[in-house]
């Protein structure tokens, strides 16, 4: 399978949490308007986050009122993603995994239901999508700005212009995944950008 995401903090959260739960092989990161004008081929196997709906997508995930799509009735459809007006993506993956857990019915991906719940029930994950939606939704107070620190600040580090930075991008999405908070930051090109 191959994420197609944005290099936002907010599609980083959402590769970090897909990458948990599905087999990723490939990353193809790109911008709305390249999806809006139809320059990305879409195959089947793809799974979009924070992008407009593609309809060869294998599992989209969005909360974009310009993304809505009909194919889409329900806020969360298991086998085909999620879709809702909610403060980041990420969230919307963060709810169509839970949901995945909380039925207990398998979804092709690599991990039990309980393993599942485990992971996104943790206060670790928890704070990561507090914090990636407020990002997002740009709820930042005016010390967020004028002194960033933990994921505000790391957010801060990527802007998804450069794709020279891309390997940067696919050590946050690990990093976000698999570490805390405090041994993200400690991380030596994370210190380094912040």
């Amino acid at each position: 399978m191959r994420l197609v995401t944005r290099a936002d903090f907010d599609g980083l959260v959402c590769g970090a949490l897909v990458t948990k739960f599905e087999q990723i092989e490939d990353y193809l990161f790109v911008e709305p308007k390249f999806m809006q004008d139809g320059w990305v081929e879409i195959r089947s196997g793809d799974i979009i986050t924070n992008l407009p709906y593609h309809p060869n997508c294998t599992l989209w995930f969005d909360h974009h009122i310009t993304n809505t799509t009909p194919d889409f009735p329900k806020p969360i459809m298991l086998g085909k993603g999620g879709f809702r007006l909610a403060p980041s993506a990420a969230r919307v993956v963060y709810e169509y995994y839970t949901e995945v857990g909380n039925r207990q019915q398998a979804t092709g991906n690599r991990n039990s239901p309980e393993e599942i719940a485990q992971f996104l029930g943790t206060e670790r994950m928890k704070y990561l999508m507090h914090e990636a939606d407020r990002i997002d939704a740009g709820k930042l107070e005016q010390d967020d700005v004028l002194d960033p620190q933990g994921y505000v600040l790391i957010s801060m580090t990527t802007d998804g212009k450069n794709a020279g930075d891309e390997p940067y991008w696919l050590k946050i999405i690990d990093l976000l995944r698999d570490k805390t908070l405090e041994e993200t930051l400690n991380d030596a090109e994370v210190k380094k950008r912040c």
